[in-house]
């Protein structure tokens, strides 16, 4: 899109891949008749050479070594600079996030020892010990408020991306854990709410193959929250004892 920095264009709108009302929709949002709230659900780069893949037409094997930097963790990884990051989105009225709080639930889980541990447990090996419950069973809870400060009525999309311990040079930065969207009138504030278990503070182990915490020991997590995966509004620190 090297056209998009000319000094004649002053906006994009994104249609994405349109269905049989994009018309409709399109004049709607340009007219300020709705306000958009959409995110990207991918990258765009500036440049073809910044994405890690290329696939020509006629070319039989693709080669995908990016692990698990894909899309916005690949750009992440190598500090390269997008035109529009994942997640991102405009809208006619302005939103302030503020409040962040951090909390854990008092779970019990026998099994939660050998996970910090970074073992396997009993039943680790068994199909299906993926879906767990104790696994994905909401432990945490990151809460946190938003406020439309603008004269529109629109929704916001807060995402909630966390950092890694003991992150490795191929692990990707950050990862999205959540996001939401909830409309707000004019000066209304609404309170969000994101889950975690230990599933998403998990990492995969391959001699054990099954999904461990990341390293032994206290762990502090990095929690970003924010309105893309580049745009972020609030920062703190989960902490495993």
């Amino acid at each position: 899109m090297p056209w998009v920095d000319h000094e004649n264009i002053t906006a994009v709108v994104w249609a994405g891949v349109p269905g049989q009302e994009a018309g409709n929709s399109l004049a709607d949002v340009l007219y300020g008749d709705w306000n958009p709230s959409g995110k990207l659900p991918y990258t765009i780069g500036r440049h073809e050479a910044d994405y890690g893949t290329r696939i020509e037409i006629g070319q039989q094997k693709v080669l995908y070594s990016e692990g698990l930097n894909v899309d916005y963790r690949y750009f992440d990884a190598r500090n390269i600079t997008p035109l529009f990051e994942f997640g991102f989105g405009l809208s006619y009225t302005k939103f302030e996030y503020f409040g962040l709080q951090i909390s854990q639930d008092n779970d019990f889980a026998p099994e939660d020892s050998q996970w910090r541990a970074l073992l396997p447990t009993t039943n680790a090996r068994k199909r299906g010990s993926s879906l767990q419950e104790w696994l994905h069973r909401k432990v945490w809870t990151i809460c946190f408020k938003v406020q439309n400060v603008g004269t529109r009525y629109g929704a916001e999309v807060p995402q909630l991306y966390i950092s890694f311990p003991g992150r490795s040079k191929d692990d990707p930065p950050r990862v999205l854990r959540g996001f939401d969207s909830i409309p707000l009138n004019p000066g209304e504030t609404k309170t969000f709410k994101f889950g975690l278990s230990r599933y998403d503070l998990s990492r995969w182990s391959v001699e054990h193959q099954a999904w461990v915490a990341p390293q032994k020991g206290p762990l502090k997590y990095g929690v970003h929250i924010g309105a893309s995966s580049r745009d972020f509004k609030l920062t703190g620190t989960l902490h495993l004892d």
